[in-house]
C-alpha cells in the first residue's frame, strides 16, 4: 500500500501521472529529491507565471525543498508527511481565508485528520516501484462550499497541473539517468 492511501485515502478531486524510469530505486528517489527547477524549466515557468512574476524560482534550487519551505509565494506551506525507501508524500491544509494556507507543523497526519475548518486537504506523492515512477495528487474539500469553489478552481488549473507534472517527471528521469 502505498503512503499517500494512509495520508488522504478519501478525494474528491485528482490526477495522476507515471514515467518509466530505467535506474535503481535509491537514484531515482534521490533525483525526486533533488531534481532543480532548472531541470523543469517549464514547470519553472508555470509557477513564476502562476505568481504574476513575483516569485521566479532559483534555477539551482530543488524543487521539493521550495515547495516544502514556507513563505514561498508560488508554493510553500507543504511539508513532507511521511518518506521511506520508495515514496515520498508531501501535503498541505488549506482553509478559505485570507491567510491563504495553514503550515502543517507538530505531527502532520494527526493534524489531516483533526482539519475540520471550511477549505480543504491536498496531499501529493511520488512512489517509485517495478520500475515506474509515480506522482498522485489528491485533494479532499471539507465542505460544500470549498468542493464548489475548488471545482471551478480545477477546471482551469488542472491542465496546467498536468504540464507541471510531466515537466518534473521529466527533470526527475534526466537526473536519475545520468547519476
Amino acid at each position: 500500500m502505498a503512503m499517500i492511501d494512509e495520508v488522504l485515502p478519501a478525494w474528491r478531486h485528482g490526477e495522476r501521472h507515471r514515467m518509466t524510469i530505467d535506474a535503481p530505486r535509491a537514484a531515482v528517489m534521490r533525483a525526486v529529491e533533488e531534481v532543480t527547477w532548472g531541470e523543469a524549466p517549464l514547470f519553472r515557468g508555470l509557477m513564476t507565471l502562476a505568481s504574476f512574476g513575483r516569485a521566479r524560482p532559483p534555477a539551482d534550487a530543488s524543487i521539493l525543498d521550495r515547495l516544502t519551505a514556507r513563505g514561498f509565494a508560488a508554493g510553500g506551506g507543504f511539508a513532507v508527511v511521511g518518506r521511506r525507501p520508495d515514496e515520498v508524500v508531501v501535503g498541505v491544509l488549506a482553509p478559505y481565508s485570507l491567510r491563504g494556507i495553514t503550515p502543517l507543523e507538530g505531527e502532520p497526519l494527526e493534524e489531516y485528520a483533526r482539519f475540520d475548518r471550511p477549505g480543504y486537504r491536498a496531499a501529493m506523492n511520488f512512489h517509485f516501484a517495478d520500475g515506474i515512477l509515480t506522482t498522485e495528487t489528491r485533494v479532499q474539500p471539507t465542505d460544500p462550499r470549498s468542493s464548489r469553489i475548488f471545482r471551478l478552481y480545477w477546471l482551469v488549473v488542472r491542465p496546467f497541473s498536468g504540464l507541471t507534472r510531466r515537466a518534473w517527471l521529466r527533470g526527475i528521469q534526466k537526473r536519475a539517468l545520468a547519476g
